[in-house]
């Protein structure tokens, strides 16, 4: 097996940005859809083209992170794509599991292992216990929401043995989400641009998906008819929600900044990859997503530079304090002469400004008080509980009350702890006389799940599956790698 990864061939490189470019161009003509499969397909060939990796395993690993950049709404016999893609990665685990004779149940992840499993169990009691809902059919939706995406840790530690591996599939992350960052940024600057982000009822819908995909122009009119004050493009990619993919890409972002400061021989490829993203995040015209992508990398920059002597701190302390300067003046003029200012106008004095959703927080807190503790397995509020909701689809739009909502407290709590450890950890890292290059994948992978949560403050990320495996993912990368590293340390490997 050739354990290099090798992205120096400008051929393949070439290749990948002319096919992503073509792509993106396509999928912005409104009379071509351009099938979730074959994306899939010849995306996982070009990722498996630049790793050159002949493990089934390895290659299953690369393609899980392909599948959970894509959202989509692909259905068969009742069963996602990306559920089929999971059942399958699933039965692979067990019958490497049988081979091996272990489940690779080690000691020291016990703690980690026994709390997943705990919300994993808790989070289904909910769906289970529905009212109007069998028990069975209240399980199979507790296998495709909870246990499917949360099996990613198990399955994580199985197969994420070394450095190499650990660092082939964040690359892998990488590339994708750079893939469809391109994707949408072609898509927002051509002629086929989509409109999305308007109302709740209508479905701004994504790159993939059976359903019409495009909003002509007499429809924008349609909608500004009774919307004057709407006027907004925003760069959603391949998920339905503009703030969807913002999470996703400013989750990932902060992971390019690992092979930027490591030196790596492609690190100018890296550092474009990184612009890229930052791009597409801007034109989701997310606010909280581009905040906390900045947040996420001035995290990074204090951290990976926290031991530098008094010249080094000032001379790249000035460069902070540009850098804060251009991110905060494109916080502000974000949407400029597209979306009338919607961040100079930005007031938290007025509710309706912050997209009313304080309001709908404690709306989500009443609700919630019915199934405290095990959750009313449902994504969305019940709108005829208040006069306040207008709309049958309105999410908590805080991941922690959604979770609170949909999961029940013990869901929340465990999902805290969980986050708790992973701070503790992150400033043991810090204390740690471990390796540079050790240290800047952990603060990197820390400051992702910043970004993660900073968007969920304001977004129910967990009602969307992939992001839900991409918190899965980001988490327990941080817990193998520090297990990795802190080993070869001779410092212990607990988790």
């Amino acid at each position: 097996m050739n354990e290099n990864y090798n992205i120096k061939n400008s051929l393949n490189l070439f290749f990948v940005l002319l096919f992503t470019l073509l792509i993106g161009t396509l999928s912005s003509i409104d009379r071509i859809n351009i099938m979730l499969f074959f994306v899939v397909t010849f995306t996982l060939l070009l990722i498996l083209i630049i790793i050159k990796q002949k493990s089934i395993n390895l290659i299953l690993l690369h393609g899980l992170f392909i599948f959970v950049a894509i959202e989509n709404n692909y259905i068969i016999f009742g069963i996602g794509i990306i559920h089929i893609y999971m059942i399958l990665i699933l039965i692979m685990y067990f019958l490497s599991c049988y081979r091996v004779k272990t489940f690779s149940l080690k000691e020291n992840d016990l703690q980690l292992y026994y709390l997943v499993a705990m919300y994993m169990f808790f989070s289904s009691v909910g769906y289970i216990t529905m009212e109007g809902v069998s028990p069975i059919n209240g399980f199979i939706k507790a296998f495709k929401i909870i246990i499917l995406p949360t099996f990613i840790v198990f399955y994580l530690f199985h197969e994420i043995k070394t450095k190499e591996v650990l660092e082939k599939v964040i690359k892998t992350l990488i590339i994708t989400s750079t893939i469809f960052s391109i994707i949408g940024i072609v898509q927002y600057l051509s002629d086929g641009l989509m409109l999305s982000g308007l109302l709740t009822n209508h479905r701004y819908l994504g790159l993939f998906n059976k359903m019409d995909l495009y909003i002509n122009n007499s429809d924008i009119q349609h909608i500004r008819s009774f919307v004057p004050d709407t006027n907004t493009f925003r760069l959603h990619g391949s998920f339905y929600a503009h703030n969807s993919f913002a999470g996703f890409v400013g989750s990932v972002a902060p992971l390019t900044l690992i092979f930027i400061l490591k030196k790596d021989i492609n690190r100018v490829l890296f550092t474009i990859f990184l612009i890229i993203q930052t791009i597409a995040v801007y034109l989701t015209f997310s606010r909280t997503g581009l905040l906390t992508l900045i947040v996420a990398y001035l995290i990074v920059f204090i951290f990976y530079n926290r031991h530098l002597k008094i010249v080094g701190i000032v001379i790249k302390g000035i460069g902070l304090f540009l850098f804060t300067f251009v991110g905060l003046a494109l916080y502000l003029f974000m949407g400029f002469g597209e979306s009338d200012l919607r961040f100079l106008n930005f007031n938290l004095g007025n509710i309706s400004e912050f997209s009313d959703r304080v309001k709908i927080w404690e709306i989500t807190i009443i609700q919630s008080k019915g199934n405290l503790w095990f959750g009313n397995g449902l994504d969305f509020l019940d709108k005829n509980l208040t006069s306040f909701l207008i709309y049958n689809d309105v999410s908590p739009h805080n991941v922690f009350l959604h979770i609170l909502y949909s999961s029940g407290l013990i869901s929340l709590l465990l999902i805290i702890i969980l986050l708790i450890i992973q701070v503790i950890k992150f400033f043991k890292v810090l204390n740690l006389e471990l390796e540079q290059s050790d240290q800047i994948i952990l603060i990197a992978l820390f400051s992702s799940m910043i970004s993660f949560i900073g968007s969920g403050i304001t977004e129910s990320l967990f009602i969307n599956l992939n992001l839900k495996m991409l918190f899965w993912i980001i988490l327990s990368l941080f817990f193998i790698y520090y297990k990795i590293a802190t080993k070869q340390e001779g410092t212990g490997n607990d988790v």
